[in-house]
């Protein structure tokens, strides 16, 4: 992500086109990820890779210089980073600024601030002290989101150099002496300790997005670097690049997405792997050869620009904007990431680092306090959107009422009441709270009264594991939403209270949430490896209710439509089949009466046409039919008294 591997003039690194062959490995495994394709759940290890490099690139120029002219020109090494990564990273906030503006692409509600985390690379602190909200997750992932692990390179290009020169100092050495190599392997064991020790007595996510947990994969690096100074390679180095190879394509391929040895402090292990892969390369033979090849070569050059940009162009190119799939769809977002990462590497990128643009250093730095105080200008005009509140009481939908009306002789009389309307409470989260509130225009009923006891980003998020969307982001509940099983009492004495009417069926419209990974003691879960934790969860609201007296009736969730890509990923359908088939077990074995969404929200196979654009909440104009659907499914289930 960090450079074209070519040296800026005066040091003695040479350019070695195969680092640029690792490169496209590394972010070819990013892009793999990204499209979900199966077989690279791994992928994001990518990262680590360019972590490793870098911390290899960087320390060996420095060293070089050192040993050159016996300092380090920290001013001038400054320069040369904002050269090169600076004007692409604005570039790309600018246009997803622009694309949010024009509706291209959606924008959570944290959007201006993590803009603004971008910018000032401390997007991965953001990311982890930032919990996002349950609102948010029908908005949109972050379209910058992928700016967290620039963040922690530019916090190591700022840090690592002061900490090389005062080391370079200490040791009083133009050389490099084995104690600066033992004083940077300590300092590579104290950031791999810090590793687990930080997923144990932090949190897994810490693990991944803090610095210093980070951080031992680029000192990874920067050991090499250390120990090959005025070393002579041994030629059988040459085996170690295809071993190491070998071993990043198995962790690739096994490593599970989001939980595991990863999210537990294990990338320390990785960093060595890659370290191998870099020391291989400093020989040679056929793995040196093969990375060195032109195609992967200019892919390499181009690394950067294509991390840049790859996320915001999946954004935009999904499947309902392009009515693609498969190969065709991954085919396209390649090459459209390929062409903006070619136009801004020839554009900008490149006559900027070679200063056939903005030359001097003052114009540089004019030019980029001016293209920073624009992005910041975008990122604040930028309407992000406002995440709905769920209402602190249950709706009644419909009231029946008795009808006056003027008998014969002119003598007032009334018609006898109708049988006393059925009342029914539905319990969920935003599905049923917003078909409720959607639909109560339309819906003007006397023989049911249909209570809205759902609540919009509580019931499925309050009193289960935490939950994140498709890019990691963790999702918690607002802070005043109450647990279930005060919520649902407070529900059911209201209505008893009100109206005479007494509550006699309940409605889960259930089943959503668990389509997220949730951490379930310490591990994130995929909802087809594990599903007893919600379905424990809502066992006890059945008994619940039942005790209450209420017959209760389970909804069966629909299947999602292809939109709701934007915060689950894009298994989303095989995990919905298992979400659904374990709940038709459960419905079976608590003996539950159940109906179907899927019925109506899914007819002929077509997922979207009720859908909002979120692929997961019915379309307000079809939330009426939608509803007398649902509440005449339920009484044809009615028990008889």
């Amino acid at each position: 992500m960090n450079g074209d591997g070519s040296p800026p003039p005066g040091v003695t690194l040479g350019y070695q086109p195969a680092l640029d062959g690792v490169r496209a490995v590394a972010v070819a495994m990013v892009l793999g990820f990204h499209l979900d394709i199966g077989w690279l759940s791994g992928g994001y290890l990518g990262v680590s890779v360019f972590f490793t490099l870098s911390g290899f690139l960087i320390t060996s120029l420095l060293l070089g210089e050192h040993r050159r002219t016996g300092m380090i020109n920290l001013p001038a090494f400054y320069q040369r980073r904002a050269r090169r990564l600076v004007p692409a990273g604005l570039l790309v906030l600018g246009l997803v600024c622009v694309l949010v503006a024009v509706d291209l692409l959606q924008a959570r509600s944290t959007f201006r601030r993590d803009v603004l985390a971008s910018m000032f690379q401390c997007l991965n602190w953001v990311q982890l002290f930032g919990h996002h909200s349950y609102a948010d997750l029908f908005t949109a992932p972050s379209p910058v989101i992928h700016f967290w692990s620039l963040g922690v390179e530019e916090q190591f290009y700022v840090i690592w150099p002061l900490m090389l020169v005062v080391l370079l100092r200490v040791l009083r050495s133009r050389a490099v002496p084995e104690r600066l190599l033992r004083t940077l392997v300590a300092l590579w064991l104290l950031t791999a300790v810090s590793a687990p020790l930080t997923a144990r007595w932090w949190s897994h996510d810490a693990a991944y997005y803090a610095t210093w947990a980070r951080a031992s994969e680029v000192m990874a690096g920067a050991v090499l670097a250390a120990f090959l100074v005025g070393r002579k390679v041994p030629r059988w180095w040459a085996w170690l690049a295809p071993a190491a190879l070998g071993v990043m394509a198995l962790a690739v391929a096994f490593t599970p997405a989001g939980r595991g040895w990863v999210f537990e402090g294990g990338l320390p292990l990785f960093g060595i792997v890659s370290a191998l892969l870099i020391a291989g390369l400093q020989t040679p033979g056929l793995t040196l050869r093969s990375l060195s090849a032109r195609p992967l070569v200019w892919i390499g050059k181009l690394s950067y620009g294509i991390y840049l940009f790859h996320w915001p162009v999946f954004l935009v190119l999904d499947r309902a904007r392009t009515n693609l799939d498969g190969l065709s769809l991954i085919a396209l977002r390649l090459a459209v990431t390929l062409a903006a990462a070619s136009v801004s590497y020839s554009i900008i990128e490149h006559p900027i680092r070679l200063r056939r643009l903005l030359p001097s250093g003052r114009t540089l730095t004019t030019a980029l306090a001016g293209a920073v105080a624009i992005v910041a200008v975008l990122a604040v005009s930028v309407e992000a959107p406002l995440a709905q509140h769920p209402d602190s009481v249950p709706t009644v939908l419909s009231v029946a009422t008795t009808i006056p009306v003027v008998g014969s002789g002119g003598a007032d009389a009334a018609i006898p009441p109708p049988p006393p309307a059925t009342v029914m409470a539905l319990f969920g989260d935003s599905v049923p709270a917003w078909l409720v509130r959607d639909g109560a225009s339309s819906f003007d009923r006397t023989d049911v009264v249909v209570v809205n006891g759902a609540r919009e980003a509580c019931d499925a998020m309050i009193n289960t594991p935490v939950s994140r969307d498709r890019v990691g982001a963790e999702l918690r509940p607002p802070a005043d939403c109450e647990e279930w099983d005060t919520w649902y009492p407070k529900v059911l004495d209201q209505i008893a209270a009100g109206a005479g009417h007494t509550p006699e069926i309940a409605v889960l419209v259930l089943g959503q949430a668990p389509v997220l990974d949730h951490l379930v003691n310490g591990t994130w879960v995929h909802p087809c490896d594990d599903l007893s934790w919600y379905l424990d969860d809502v066992a006890r609201r059945v008994d619940y209710l039942r005790g209450r007296g209420l017959q209760v009736v389970f909804a069966l969730p629909a299947r999602l439509g292809a939109r709701s890509q934007f915060m689950v990923p894009d298994d989303y359908a095989k995990r919905m089949a298992c979400i659904r088939t374990a709940l038709i077990d459960f419905v079976g074995n608590k003996h539950l009466a159940s109906i179907d969404l899927d019925r109506v929200l899914c007819p002929s196979n077509d997922c979207e046409a009720l859908r909002t654009r979120d692929g997961v909440h019915v379309d307000p104009s079809r939330a009426g039919f939608v509803l007398q659907w649902l509440v005449n499914q339920v009484l044809r289930l009615r028990l008889p008294a």
